[in-house]
């Protein structure tokens, strides 16, 4: 059986595939969704059974930025796993995003199995993730939407907490999303990330070496701007 592995279209209907995956509803991805930043696999005239996405991130050095691609939502059907599509999707996302001049491509895998996997393809673990979460607190004001004022102050508590480290950029925007994807609460001194089981950022906790936090690849000379042993900051709030 012959699959076609491209650029997603607007024709592609990818919400069977996300809920059967990711068991959540397609409308939680739908906002950073874009054709034009998804590959899929499909045969002839049928809905896609694989698909993989990426976001255009910015990542902050000590001193500089480079360009990169946060890889996300890779996923196949269960009933055509063992395939080979999920591979055959990386390595034509990694060739596209060479194209367009990206230098650095990093994913956060959810399990050391998934780590393995991708080092075939060149990732290496160079991670961290919070440390283990704090409960929720009382207090703090919960954000159904960022003002500049609060992305200010989220920014001031983010880059305090990603010091010293890669990290991905967060403008104005891309707090408001997280703002309206989870719980966001800020405090005078700290902001708390919520999902509705657990904290999934907290600028107070610190950052911790994790088997399963961000996998880097390089794309072009980002890798000259790496400090030697530089680790790389990111977390599931779609960074």
């Amino acid at each position: 059986m012959a699959f076609d592995v491209r650029r997603a279209s607007r024709n592609d209907d990818l919400r069977e595939l996300w809920r059967v995956c990711f068991n959540e509803d397609w409308g939680a991805f739908e906002r950073e969704y874009d054709p034009d930043r998804a590959f899929v696999a499909a045969e002839d005239g049928k809905n896609p059974v694989s698909t993989l996405h990426f976001i255009p991130q910015t990542i902050n050095l000590p001193h500089q930025e480079i360009s990169a691609a946060y890889i996300l939502g890779v996923a196949t059907l269960p009933e055509y796993r063992g395939r080979g599509l999920a591979g055959a999707l990386v390595e034509k996302a990694l060739d596209g995003l060479c194209l367009r001049g990206v230098a650095l491509a990093f994913l956060i895998p959810a399990s050391a199995g998934l780590a393995r996997f991708y080092a075939r393809f060149g990732f290496a673990q160079t991670g961290l993730m919070p440390a283990q979460a704090s409960p929720p607190e009382g207090g703090g004001r919960v954000l159904d939407g960022v003002t500049p004022e609060d992305a200010k102050a989220l920014d001031a508590l983010y880059g305090r907490m990603c010091a010293d480290t890669a990290h991905p950029r967060r403008d104005a925007a891309r707090w408001d999303i997280i703002a309206r994807s989870y719980t966001l609460k800020l405090y005078e001194d700290r902001y708390q990330a919520l999902d509705a089981r657990r904290v999934l950022e907290d600028s107070a906790g610190g950052l911790v070496r994790s088997d399963t936090g961000a996998c880097v690849k390089f794309l072009g000379a980002a890798e000259k701007m790496f400090a030697p042993g530089l680790p790389m900051y990111a977390n599931l709030l779609y960074n």
